[in-house]
């Protein structure tokens, strides 16, 4: 240590060692305090004069500080004043080569540990800076225990009060809530006569003074109070004895069980109730022919009309304590059964006052079943059950509401309107067959007594055109109308064939053809097509695909147009995906060809097959219906799905051929 207003500070020990800080003015008397510190694993620090301490102290706080008495720019005695006021908790030991009973008397009553007299033995030294620490950790301890029980006290969901004589001498804040008070002083030092109901009053009295005096009185009990507002609560009451200041007192915990208590007296009231409509229910209920079961809000069967019987699930009283599912699907482990979902998600909204309603067929009891489940609620929104858990059928409380599940057997109806709707379903394509028929019936005459009127002039035109062509020797342009003459004269006799057919199909020759030949011949024809406007062909034909009954001409023909069809709706590109499947549980193959088009709306959907409708600029409208004509001659169905601005779906089922 070099000058005597130089701070001489050095950290040794391990890092939770405890800090002591040496005020002595003696240069040897401070370097050996200091290394005999270091050697025993204490953080150590010194300083020569009182300010420099000080000035120390208020940077880095010890833990206890070593003064001496005498120093040169103040008392030790000031020096001490100022540690304990600045920090009370530091310990202090005093040293001195000059004593004075007064001065030590003084420095014990201003708060140091100890008084040692120069010379000092080192042990006793440690043995006194051991103690001070130990005194300190243990006050620490405490204060820190007193902190933690004071908060728990505070933030006790219970009111808690210590009573003394007949006194309130502590209460808080939940206490305060519960009897309306807003400020300590209002309870605090008052008589418990202001906490306590008059009814109750002396009985409480009784309690509180024979268990200060460890008299054999109630420890838990229930008692009326009184509110600052002059209103009744109703209180649970656990009390003990303690000591406060010394003194016997009780220490009470307080719970406000007003609102349970009006609950069990509503229960109470609602238990009378039910009890007496119960024979009511019976009566109307069992005369129902639908099965109709009372549930708790657990999904336990409470209750059961005497459907059960009819139903073939036993008396009545064998469904109690089961569930719906339990009698219903009794062999039933399936984990998604419909009927274990419907009613755990509707027991939900019942709970909330929703009702629940399905239709079903149900595999299990092979019966269409229409499954209705309806809330029952009390005045208060609480309701009460027979807990099938117990022995005794006790009786238990519960928030929420009873829930009543009706099941009705509508198997026969549901066959009749099946039958119904089957029937119409077939009347109505009967109808539109008939329509079709008759419109092509009509189209028939009208085809065939004009197709020799116009099949004659068409091959008069034809023939003088090919007649001038091969004959005469004609300009270039002439040659061109000549040509147009010729194609158009072609295109109009495909047009009146094309009609002829449609009215008067000719017989299809039948026999066992590859559906994947027929689409790899359509998908050559149009190859050319598929490049240029820029369409990704997908085709997912299945290698299982079995051999179908078809002429495969006229099949070509059907798929041409639509593949056709799907072309036209794609003229800037897109993707065609053709797939092909075997449907063996239906017999069948499933053809579909989707397009990534323009879509067709929904208003025409119901017309494409129509003869001579059309969307198109070119075409006459035949070529949707022809391709109709001949999926339905070879017994197979053609349906149609489109979403504007997404595509079209073309769907054709044909039966698989029979082996012979």
């Amino acid at each position: 240590m070099r000058g005597k207003n130089k701070l001489i500070a050095r950290l040794v020990g391990a890092p939770m060692a405890k800090k002591i800080l040496i005020i002595e003015d003696d240069q040897i008397i401070n370097k050996s305090l200091f290394d005999i510190l270091k050697e025993r694993g204490y953080e150590a620090f010194a300083a020569t004069s009182g300010e420099e301490g000080l000035a120390f102290l208020k940077q880095f706080p010890a833990n206890l500080v070593v003064i001496d008495l005498g120093l040169p720019d103040m008392s030790g005695l000031d020096v001490l004043s100022r540690v304990k006021g600045d920090n009370p908790s530091t310990e202090a030991i005093m040293l001195t080569g000059n004593a004075s009973l007064e001065s030590a008397i003084e420095a014990t009553e201003m708060g140091a540990f100890s008084y040692l007299l120069k010379p000092y033995k080192t042990e006793e030294l440690m043995f006194h800076i051991k103690r001070a620490l130990e005194k300190q950790q243990a006050h620490n301890a405490l204060i820190e225990s007193e902190d933690r029980y004071r908060i728990a006290i505070e933030h006790s969901n219970d009111g808690v009060a210590i009573v003394h004589g007949d006194k309130h001498v502590f209460a808080n804040k939940r206490f305060l809530e519960i009897f309306g008070y807003e400020r300590m002083e209002e309870v605090v030092g008052k008589p418990i006569s202001i906490t306590a109901h008059p009814d109750d009053c002396e009985r409480i009295l009784g309690y509180n003074r024979g268990r200060q005096k460890n008299k054999s009185v109630p420890s838990i009990y229930e008692m009326k109070g009184i509110k600052k507002n002059g209103e009744t609560v109703i209180i649970e009451v656990s009390a003990t004895s303690i000591l406060f200041h010394g003194e016997s007192a009780s220490l009470a915990y307080l719970r406000d069980i007003t609102s349970r208590k009006q609950r069990e007296k509503e229960l109470q009231e609602n238990i009378e109730k039910i009890t007496q409509a119960k024979e009511e229910w019976e009566s109307l209920v069992d005369s129902l022919s639908e099965l109709v079961l009372l549930l708790d809000e657990r999904g336990y069967i409470i209750r059961s009309n005497r459907g059960s019987v009819s139903w073939s699930l036993g008396h009545p009283g064998d469904a109690r304590r089961q569930t719906p599912h339990n009698i219903l699907h009794p062999y039933c482990t399936k984990s998604d059964c419909y009927l274990k979902d419907f009613i755990s998600n509707a027991l939900k909204d019942t709970a909330v006052g929703k009702s629940a309603e399905l239709e079903v067929k149900d595999e299990v009891l092979k019966r269409y079943l229409n499954i209705r489940m309806r809330p029952i609620h009390t005045q208060q929104n609480e309701a009460f059950m027979t807990n099938p858990d117990t022995k005794n059928n006790e009786i238990n409380r519960i928030k929420g509401s009873f829930a009543v599940l009706v099941i009705h057997d509508m198997t026969e109806r549901r066959q009749a309107k099946e039958s119904l709707t089957k029937a119409y379903e077939e009347l109505k394509e009967t109808q539109q067959e008939l329509i079709r028929i008759e419109k092509l019936a009509l189209l028939g005459k009208f085809s065939s007594g004009i197709a020799h009127e116009i099949r004659n002039p068409l091959a008069n035109i034809r023939a003088s055109a090919q007649f001038c062509l091969a004959q005469y020797k004609l300009d270039e342009e002439i040659k061109k109308h000549l040509g147009i003459m010729l194609r158009n004269s072609e295109h109009a006799n495909k047009i009146i064939k094309d009609l002829i057919d449609l009215a008067k199909p000719s017989e299809v020759s039948l026999k066992p053809g590859d559906t994947n030949d027929v689409i790899n011949k359509v998908c050559d024809l149009v190859k050319t097509r598929f490049e240029k406007q820029h369409i990704l062909l997908h085709k997912k034909v299945s290698r299982r695909l079995p051999p179908i009954l078809m002429d495969e001409e006229r099949m070509e023909k059907a798929f041409l147009n639509f593949v056709l069809n799907a072309l036209d709706a794609m003229p800037k590109g897109g993707k065609l995906t053709i797939n092909a499947y075997p449907y063996f549980d239906k017999n069948k193959v499933i053809i579909t060809i989707q397009d990534t088009g323009k879509g067709i709306p929904q208003e025409d959907l119901d017309n494409i097959f129509h003869p001579f409708f059309t969307t198109k600029r070119t075409g006459i409208g035949l070529g949707l219906c022809l391709a109709d004509q001949v999926i339905s001659s070879h017994k197979g169905r053609l349906s149609v799905a489109s979403k504007t601005g997404e595509g079209t779906t073309i769907t054709i089922d044909l039966p698989i051929a029979r082996e012979s």
